[in-house]
C-alpha cells in the first residue's frame, strides 16, 4: 500500500514538472521596430507580459521572437501586448527550409512531401504518383 502511494505521488510530481516545462516560440514582424529606442520600448513592455519566458529583438529584420508558456498566454494575447504600447505585431511566416529532396525547386509545405529520388517538385500527401515524375 505504501509503495502505491509513493508511486502515485511520483507520477503526479512528474506530470506537474512536464506541464511547467512546456514552452512555445513565435516570431512577430513589428514594423515600428526601427531603432534602438524602439527596441528599448519593446524590451521594456514585452518583458511584463504574462507567460513570456524570454525574447530577442532584431531591428534589421524588424522582428521579435518570443518564447512563452502556452499555459499562461497565447499568440493573440502577446499581440495585444504590443498594442498596449502602440505597436502592431503580425506573426512572421515560418522560415522556408530547403526540402530534403535535392531535385525540388522550392520548399515543401508541411502538408506536402518531396519524393527522395525522382520528384522535381513537392507533392501533396494524397498524390501517390509524385515519385513517378522525372
Amino acid at each position: 500500500m505504501k509503495n502505491i502511494i509513493i508511486l502515485a505521488i511520483m507520477a503526479l510530481f512528474s506530470l506537474s514538472l512536464s506541464a511547467k516545462g512546456e514552452v512555445k516560440t513565435v516570431t512577430f514582424h513589428v514594423p515600428q521596430l526601427e531603432c534602438q529606442n524602439c527596441e528599448a520600448k519593446v524590451k521594456k513592455n514585452i518583458s511584463f507580459e504574462k507567460g513570456v519566458k524570454s525574447f530577442t529583438t532584431n531591428v534589421e529584420k524588424r522582428s521579435v521572437t518570443i518564447t512563452y508558456n502556452p499555459a499562461k498566454t497565447t499568440v493573440e494575447k502577446l499581440q495585444a501586448g504590443f498594442k498596449k504600447f502602440g505597436y502592431t505585431a503580425t506573426v512572421a511566416p515560418a522560415k522556408c527550409e530547403k526540402s530534403a529532396c535535392p531535385k525540388a525547386g522550392s520548399c515543401c509545405k508541411k502538408e506536402e512531401k518531396c519524393c527522395e529520388k525522382k520528384a522535381d517538385t513537392c507533392c501533396k500527401k494524397e498524390e501517390k504518383s509524385c515519385c513517378d515524375k522525372k
